[in-house]
């Protein structure tokens, strides 16, 4: 008798686990280990990132699985970055594409499904992969093909002065690695003596220019 009782809670153990159980299969075609060493845990705005997402004994009424990034702090906040798909038979594979759109600097990967409870507990359907930050693509050469606004700036001591007439909401500032160093609302000025000598890109809504300091 307590033979059979041992098995049963064995059993029963089992199907417990095995009931909405998620799992990486692959990051675009790599393992997940693999793809974090090749990316050195760093994903790039504007960049696709397919994921294939095992999944078994799930709800298919109501219930999809999420992609997302999160701010990799107390907080875990969500981001602009996240794609869901949803699920359709109780055990398979889903491909989800993530193209990031927002910096994130210290980044959190969250896979899970829409119907977890616990979304702040790591558990087989809600898993978190820590350590990770989304960076602004690099700039290319085809870039400065946008450069239609440079007769609207002047500079002098290190203050940039941008003219009315270009008409943006904010001012964003990236040095040549593509790394942003200046943000801010458009007000008709940006002060770069704060930064090191170089070239950097001035990004507005309505076009691309260059600036030395």
């Amino acid at each position: 008798m307590k033979k059979i009782t041992f098995l049963f809670a064995v059993f029963a153990g089992l199907v417990a686990f095995a009931q909405q159980s998620i799992s990486i299969a692959s990051i675009n075609g790599q393992s997940y280990g693999d793809f974090a060493t090749a990316t050195s845990t760093t994903l790039q705005v504007g960049t696709d990132y397919v994921f294939v997402i095992d999944y078994t004994d799930q709800e298919v009424v109501d219930n999809d699985i999420q992609v997302k990034i999160i701010v990799d702090d107390a907080s875990f906040a969500d981001t602009e970055n996240i794609v869901i798909q949803p699920i359709t038979t109780a055990s398979g594979q889903v491909t989800l594409t993530l193209t990031p759109t927002e910096v994130v600097p210290a980044a959190t990967i969250q896979i899970r499904l829409k119907q977890t409870t616990n979304f702040g507990t790591e558990t087989p359907e809600n898993l978190f992969f820590f350590g990770w930050e989304v960076e602004a693509a690099p700039l290319s050469v085809n870039d400065f093909s946008k450069d239609n606004i440079s007769a609207a700036i002047s500079q002098k001591d290190g203050i940039v002065t941008i003219a009315n007439s270009v008409e943006t909401e904010d001012y964003k500032l990236y040095d040549m690695s593509g790394a942003l160093v200046i943000e801010k609302e458009a007000d008709g000025i940006l002060d770069i003596n704060g930064l090191p000598n170089g070239v950097y890109i001035l990004s507005t809504d309505a076009g691309l220019t260059k600036i030395g300091k």
